[in-house]
């Protein structure tokens, strides 16, 4: 049996570990924190909570899967739970945002904060489901290990579907004006 070392117990030390574990190989996984899942954890300080890392998944179905190729049940060890409202978000002047997945209570929110982002918004969220397709279809699944596997046409076309990180920001600045918030949503994943 071939032995691996993963190192990281992160979301993708975890993944890597199991996935090789089922593949046959004798894995060791090394992680310098008490705790595993890397930057998924939950800090107390008093009566305040602070998530660190991600916390908002947006794809449980990897999870699943990972969970799967191990030969157990997904549902006996993940119970995933929509949240309608998955991040507050507090100004210095005490202005709320609530990131919410319901898209008429962001526009709502958005329409006395922001009037131009409110208008904008479902153009925002058309342009970041397109990238999330994209990034789909040709990144999410596929490991780049040669210079050969940059070929693809198709891996051609989606990187110029692409619009450069840098531009991403000033884009999203473009389409909200409320820079009390500005931040939270330019450091949001856009795929």
């Amino acid at each position: 049996m071939k032995k691996v070392v993963v190192i990281g117990g992160g979301l993708g030390g975890l993944s890597s570990a199991i996935s090789l574990a089922t593949k046959g190989f004798d894995v060791t996984l090394l992680e310098k924190n008490r705790h595993l899942g890397g930057k998924l954890m939950k800090v107390n300080l008093g009566d305040a909570h602070f998530d660190f890392g991600p916390n908002t998944i947006t794809m449980p179905d990897v999870f699943r899967e990972v969970i799967r190729l191990s030969g157990e049940n997904p549902d006996e060890y993940l119970n995933f739970i929509k949240l309608n409202t998955h991040t507050r978000n507090v100004s210095s002047d005490g202005k709320v945002l609530d990131f919410s997945s319901n898209q008429e209570k962001m526009k709502d929110q958005l329409s006395t904060l922001d009037p131009t982002g409110a208008k904008n918004y479902e153009s925002f969220i058309k342009e970041i489901t397109r990238l999330y397709q994209l990034g789909s279809s040709q990144f999410f699944r596929k490991s780049f290990t040669s210079y050969t596997d940059y070929l693809s046409p198709g891996l051609g076309a989606a990187i110029a579907g692409y619009v450069p990180c840098n531009r991403c920001t000033i884009s999203i600045a473009g389409i909200f004006r409320i820079h009390l918030f500005c931040r939270p949503l330019i450091a949001m994943p856009l795929i």
